[in-house]
C-alpha cells in the first residue's frame, strides 16, 4: 500500500504522520485531502473485487453489504475512508442491499435524522429499494437521557421513523430488547420478521409492508 500510495500520491504516506516532514497531516492539508482520496477509492476497490467475486460465486443470494453512513456525517470519510457514493453504482451492477450503518458519534440525536439520511442517499442516486437503514441498540457511551440504552417509546419512534424512511430496517443489540419492548414493533409495523444470533450478538431485519 505504502508503494502505490507513493506513485499515486507522490509521497510515502507514512510521511504524514513524520511531524518534521513536509507531508505531515496536521500541516499540509493538501497531502491530507489527497490521501483521504487515496484511501476511499482503494477501499471502493477491495469491495468491487470482493463483491464481483460473491456475486459470481453465488448469482442468486440475496446479498447485504453493510456501509458506514458518510452522507450525513461525512466525518467518516477523512476517518474511515467510506466512501458510499462511490458504492452506490455497484449495488446496481452487483445487485445487492446497501445497509446504511448509523454512525455511533449519531446515536444521541433522535430518529428525526433517519429522514434526513434517506433523502441524503436519494440525492446522490441511490434507488430507495436497495437502501436500508442498521439501528444498533446498545449501550451508548454518550451521557443521553432518560437511559443510555434505547427503550420503551424511543425505541419505538426509532423504529418507526425508520421504517417510514427506509424499505427495510435492521436492528443490531446485545440481548439490549427487553421482551416488553419486542411485540410493540412488531405490531407497529405489522412486517415480516427473522432475527439471527450468533453468541451474545443478534440482529434483527425487518421488511417494511410497503417495501
Amino acid at each position: 500500500m505504502r508503494e502505490r500510495g507513493l506513485h499515486r500520491l507522490g509521497f510515502d504516506p507514512l510521511a504524514l504522520f513524520d511531524e518534521l516532514s513536509p507531508a505531515f497531516w496536521g500541516q499540509n492539508t493538501d497531502a491530507w485531502g489527497r490521501f483521504v482520496d487515496f484511501r476511499a477509492n482503494l477501499a471502493l476497490e477491495l469491495q468491487e473485487r470482493y463483491l464481483g467475486f460473491a456475486r459470481k460465486l453465488l448469482p442468486r443470494t440475496d446479498l447485504v453489504v453493510t456501509q458506514i453512513d458518510d452522507r450525513f456525517d461525512d466525518r467518516m470519510r477523512p476517518f474511515l475512508g467510506a466512501d458510499t457514493a462511490g458504492l452506490l453504482p455497484l449495488a446496481e451492477e452487483l445487485d445487492f442491499t446497501l445497509l446504511v450503518e448509523d454512525p455511533a458519534p449519531l446515536w444521541s440525536l433522535g430518529p428525526e435524522r433517519y429522514p434526513e439520511i434517506a433523502r441524503r442517499y436519494e440525492e446522490a442516486g441511490a434507488d430507495a429499494r436497495r437502501l436500508a437503514i442498521d439501528i444498533n441498540i446498545v449501550e451508548r457511551y454518550q451521557q443521553v437521557y432518560p437511559t443510555r440504552r434505547q427503550v420503551g417509546g424511543e425505541l419505538l419512534r426509532l423504529v418507526s421513523e425508520a421504517g417510514e424512511a427506509f424499505s427495510r430496517v435492521a436492528l443490531y443489540f446485545e440481548r439490549s430488547i427487553g421482551a416488553a419492548d419486542l411485540p410493540s414493533w412488531r405490531v407497529r409495523h405489522r412486517a415480516r420478521a427473522s432475527s439471527h444470533g450468533t453468541g451474545r450478538a443478534s440482529w434483527s431485519s425487518l421488511r417494511a409492508p410497503w417495501g
